[in-house]
C-alpha cells in the first residue's frame, strides 16, 4: 500500500533491493521491467515492524480475517503495507526481511570490525588489567570506573590508567554534560555521589590526582542509575534503583542539586532501568512503565506473552522498548 491507496503488485527481493512491479511478468530480467517501487534494504533507513498493525486506516481498507496477513515496514519518513495473500506467504516474507535486517546490520558493522577502522589506545596485561564496571568520555579524558577505584588516562596521549584518590570502587557513572556533573555509583555502600566537572578536571591535572565526591541524599546500596529529561517542562530526573525501591530524583536549577522526589516500591530488585519518551520503564519481577506525568506505575503487559523474568530494555523509539526476557524478547508499544 502507498499513497494512501492499495495497490497489485508483484514484489521480488533481488541483490538487497525489495522491488515492486505490476505483474510477475515484468518482474522476469529477460523483459526489463522497471519498478514502479524500489526499497535498497542495505541502505534506505526502514524496519519491519513485528507487531499487529495499528492504524485503523488501514485496518478498514481490508477485510477483518485479512488483519493477520499484513506486514508494515516503516521508512523513514512513511509506512509500506503489505498484503500477504496467505500466512505461509507472510511468514516467508517476514523471514526474509528479517535476514535482511540481519545483512544490513552486518554491513553497518563491517568498517568497525576492520583492522584499518580501529586502533588500540591501551592494553592493560596482568598485573596492571582492571576489574571494569563502566567508563565514560570527558573531553581527552577516559575515566574508568573499576572495583579498584577511578582511573584515568588521556586519549591524546595514552599510557597506563592511574588512580584518583577520592574514590573506592566506581560501579556506574552518568556524564550530565549540560550540567557539568558527573554522578556515579561509589564505594562498598555503593552510594550515589555527584562531582563537578570542572572540579574534575583541576583535580585531574595536579601531580596527585584527587576528587571529592560529595553524596546524594544518603542513597545507599544503589546498583542502577538513569537520567531522564522531560522536553515538555524542561525538567531533569535522576532514577536510582536499590534492592527494595526505585528512587526519583528531582534537578532543582535554582540550587543546583538533586533532592529526592518519588519512591516507587519494588517486589523484587529491579533488573534495568530505562528511561523513554515521557517515562521510565524497570524490570522486576517482571516490566513496569512509569509515567513521569503521574509518576505511578503499571506493569507492561504483551499480549500472548506469559509472564516470564525480566532481564534488559532497550529504547527504540520515543514510544517503542524492545524487553529481553529470560526465554524470549519482544518489542511493546509504551503510551502515556
Amino acid at each position: 500500500m502507498a499513497g494512501n491507496k492499495w495497490r497489485s503488485a508483484w514484489a521480488t527481493i533481488s541483490g538487497h533491493r525489495l522491488c515492486f512491479f505490476d505483474n510477475d511478468g515484468l518482474a522476469a530480467p529477460i523483459n526489463g521491467g522497471s519498478p514502479f517501487l524500489t526499497v535498497n534494504l542495505d541502505g534506505d533507513h526502514w524496519r519491519l515492524h513485528m507487531q499487529s498493525v495499528m492504524d485503523l486506516g488501514i485496518k478498514a481498507g481490508v477485510s477483518k480475517d485479512s488483519h493477520a496477513l499484513l506486514i508494515e515496514l516503516r521508512l523513514a519518513r512513511s509506512s509500506l503495507y503489505l498484503l500477504a495473500p496467505t500466512v505461509q506467504a507472510k511468514q516467508r516474507w517476514v523471514r526474509a526481511l528479517q535476514a535482511a535486517t540481519d545483512h544490513r546490520m552486518f554491513i553497518e558493522r563491517q568498517p568497525s570490525l576492520s583492522s584499518g577502522a580501529n586502533k588500540m589506545l591501551i592494553a592493560l596485561d596482568a598485573p596492571l588489567n582492571l576489574t571494569i564496571n563502566c567508563s565514560q568520555m570527558l573531553g581527552d579524558w577516559l575515566l574508568i570506573g573499576a572495583q579498584e577505584g577511578l582511573f584515568i588516562t588521556q586519549l591524546s596521549s595514552p599510557r597506563v590508567p592511574f588512580v584518583v584518590a577520592g574514590l573506592s570502587a566506581v560501579f556506574h557513572m552518568e556524564l550530565l554534560s549540560d550540567l557539568e556533573m558527573l554522578i556515579a555509583i561509589s564505594g562498598l555502600q555503593r552510594q550515589l555521589v555527584l562531582m563537578h566537572v570542572s572540579d574534575l578536571k583541576a583535580g585531574f591535572k595536579s601531580d596527585r590526582p584527587t576528587v571529592r565526591p560529595t553524596a546524594i541524599a544518603n542513597f545507599s546500596a544503589c546498583h542502577l542509575l538513569a537520567v531522564h529529561f522531560d522536553k515538555q517542562k524542561n525538567t531533569r530526573y535522576m532514577c536510582v534503583a536499590d534492592p527494595e525501591k526505585v528512587h526519583i530524583l528531582h534537578f532543582n536549577a535554582r540550587l543546583g542539586i538533586f533532592t529526592p522526589y518519588k519512591s516507587i516500591s519494588t517486589c523484587e530488585p529491579a533488573t534495568c532501568l530505562l528511561t523513554i519518551g515521557s517515562g521510565i520503564v524497570f524490570g522486576a519481577d517482571q516490566f513496569y512503565y512509569v509515567d513521569m506525568e503521574t509518576v505511578t506505575s503499571r506493569p507492561i503487559v504483551v499480549p500472548g506473552c506469559p509472564s516470564d523474568y525480566p532481564l534488559a530494555a532497550v529504547a527504540i523509539s520515543d514510544n517503542e522498548v524492545l524487553l529481553a526476557y529470560h526465554s524470549k524478547y519482544l518489542l511493546e508499544l509504551c503510551t502515556r
